[in-house]
């Protein structure tokens, strides 16, 4: 499986479900499943961010001792990669009231080619949307019961599909990550009661056990 190595608190925050597009300098043309290592480095600036603050304490991260690093998170799925750009798209009189968004680098003839992306907010402060970057966007997420340890490497790296195979049957792990997986479940849960409309007591006391 491809891996990519990205400093926390960035590598927490796609762990989690909130951050959507990796920015990086440099495109790629890989799509599928890819792997979410957090490196050694921790950017210690951007836990000075109030929005990242309160998003990671939304999940039980606390200090910077709570993000693990040298390890596999998560993995996902890449599905696009986006060229930054101001003013995104086809139509002028559209785009000259978009500050900044992402354009697919497709020909004219493409099918996609009048597809444009504009970043939330939020999605702005966990990223650096400098115009001519890119921006990967990321789905999928699927979260790792026990993070594995692992070490870095720049650029697309590879990593053994066993090790992932291993470490679904661990038993449930314990401390930061477990609490991210119980918020997580308890949404996700908490969401098809809300939609169900044939929820019975069952599900309500399933939803008890996972919390």
């Amino acid at each position: 499986m491809k891996v990519i190595s990205i400093m926390q608190p960035w590598a927490t925050l796609i762990a989690i479900g909130e951050k959507k597009f990796e920015t990086r300098s440099w495109a790629t043309k890989y799509r599928g499943e890819l792997a979410i290592h957090s490196s050694k480095k921790i950017d210690k600036e951007a836990i000075f961010n109030p929005v990242i603050v309160e998003t990671l304490e939304k999940y039980g991260v606390m200090s910077l001792n709570d993000l693990p690093t040298g390890v596999v998170l998560a993995k996902v799925e890449l599905v696009n990669c986006w060229h930054i750009v101001i003013h995104p798209g086809t139509d002028v009189d559209v785009a000259k009231n978009i500050p900044i968004g992402g354009e697919l680098d497709v020909p004219r003839h493409h099918p996609d080619f009048h597809r444009y992306i504009v970043p939330t907010e939020k999605e702005m402060s966990f990223g650096d949307w400098t115009p001519g970057r890119y921006a990967w966007e990321l789905a999928n997420v699927k979260m790792l019961d026990k993070p594995i340890p692992a070490k870095g490497q720049l650029g697309l790296w590879n990593f053994q599909t066993s090790d992932f195979e291993v470490v679904y049957e661990v038993p449930p792990m314990r401390g930061l990550y477990r609490t991210v997986v119980n918020a997580i479940s308890s949404r996700a849960a908490e969401e098809k009661i809300r939609t169900d409309p044939e929820t019975t007591d069952c599900r309500i006391k399933e939803i008890n056990e996972i919390k």
